[in-house]
């Protein structure tokens, strides 16, 4: 069955938005690429279960997000909202199908917002938490929200990549309360988290290369170990991006901009990872990627050299088994929605 995609982009070059694809695994093709809502700076975006289509949105001096009615089938974005305010944009959303919110991570502003989403996809700004903080590096002047998005439990969890952090909080009478913060390595530069289960998470440092293992419990984080994404002979600039854990748990991936890899590791029974590949995705920044809704297939997008790569995989031993292929224009590509699968 055919799978539709949604594409985030940077604006500055022949983007003109949010671009939408389908997936044909017959084929192994990405066909009928559209842009299906102009303006400027979509980076990164979510979808509901209800035909809502939320994004990052950038317009003159003013950022924030926007909300669109999207019918997948016909390809449509109606603009419902947008919440603006004087500054740059956001960098991550996330929709809470339960409550029915939305919340942004601002990595210039240090700041989570949360908005009421209504049943016709308008956003409503509830309220704003800010961070302060600092790091030893260069990237790490102040705080920097990558990162804000629900665990397993029903925890909200934000990622300061400028102050080496893990933000726990929760949301009550529509106001963000933290409850916790965990301090990672100095010059970790977290960037995004994923869960395994209830008690097992994955973190990726964009500034040290690395994924660290985390025990997760009653809101807290607590280090277990360590793995780099890059061999240790890469001496150029990488900046560790994307983190993604395959449906059945079995394998994580990472993506790195620099050293244009995949990084594969399988999780042990214990959770420990072990790097069984890296394979180069035949473009240069690949900052987002996701996998198909049966596992077989995972599609790769390009900041800066404007293209899409599409991997065959084993889903049985994770592997990126053939490279399919790697010419299909996407401008500026940030950001892989598969509707339905494994985001």
């Amino acid at each position: 069955m055919e799978e539709k995609i949604l594409f985030g982009t940077y604006t500055s070059k022949a983007s003109k938005g949010i671009y939408s694809g389908t997936l044909d695994p017959v084929t192994a093709k990405v066909h009928d690429i559209k842009n299906i809502a102009t303006l400027d700076n979509p980076t990164y975006l979510t979808t509901d279960d209800n035909g809502g289509l939320y994004s990052i949105i950038k317009r003159g001096n003013e950022a924030g997000v926007a909300s669109y009615a999207y019918d997948a089938n016909s390809g449509s974005a109606q603009l419902k909202s947008t919440v603006l305010a004087s500054g740059p944009a956001p960098c991550y959303v996330a929709y809470d199908a339960t409550k029915h919110l939305l919340f942004s991570a601002n990595y210039h502003t240090a700041d989570i917002k949360l908005y009421r989403v209504a049943a016709d996809h308008t956003l409503t700004l509830c309220d704003t938490l800010h961070r302060c903080g600092h790091g030893p590096r260069p990237e790490q002047q102040s705080a920097h929200l990558h990162y804000v998005d629900l665990a397993p439990d029903g925890n909200l969890i934000a990622v300061d990549l400028g102050s080496d952090q893990l933000l726990t909080l929760h949301v009550a009478d529509d106001r963000l309360i933290l409850d916790h913060v965990t301090d990672l390595p100095a010059g970790f530069g977290p960037r995004h988290i994923v869960f395994k289960d209830e008690a097992t998470a994955y973190v990726v440092g964009e500034l040290s290369s690395q994924v660290a293992l985390l025990h997760y419990s009653n809101g807290r984080f607590t280090i277990v170990a360590t793995y780099a994404t890059i061999p240790a002979s890469w001496q150029a600039h990488n900046g560790a991006a994307a983190i993604r854990i395959s449906a059945d748990k079995k394998f994580l991936y990472v993506s790195n901009r620099g050293y244009n890899s995949i990084a594969v590791f399988a999780i042990t029974a214990n959770n420990q990872l072990h790097l069984i590949q890296n394979a180069n995705t035949a473009g240069d920044f690949p900052r987002d990627f996701a996998l198909d809704s049966t596992g077989k297939f995972l599609l790769v997008a390009h900041q800066n050299s404007d293209n899409l790569t599409l991997f065959r995989r084993d889903p049985a031993t994770g592997l990126l088994r053939q490279r399919l292929w790697h010419d299909t224009t996407l401008p500026q590509g940030v950001c892989v929605h598969f509707i339905g699968g494994n985001n």
